[in-house]
């Protein structure tokens, strides 16, 4: 599991300030996603009744949040900085 590894065995990602982060783009879809994390396995789904969505990848340390009509999707790190 991502926290349980040790910060240099962790995958290092760039912010690019209103385009994206790491392999991620503001504006994809659910399959776009997908497709850019590779084989890598959702731990959770969950699905709200306004449509929108939230995704976890324990692997990575990552959640993202799509709700509709929004052009970007949500990011949360397991870890924030400075925690342990």
């Amino acid at each position: 599991m991502w926290r349980d590894r040790k910060p240099e065995d962790r995958r290092r990602w760039v912010l690019d300030p209103l385009e994206g982060v790491g392999p991620l783009r503001f504006g994809m879809d659910r399959d776009e996603v997908r497709a850019a994390l590779g084989e890598v396995s959702v731990s959770s789904s969950q699905a709200a009744l306004d449509g929108s969505f939230r995704e976890s990848y324990d692997d990575m340390g990552l959640t993202l949040l799509h709700v509709p009509g929004c052009c970007w999707p949500g990011w949360r790190s397991t870890r924030r900085p400075g925690r342990r």
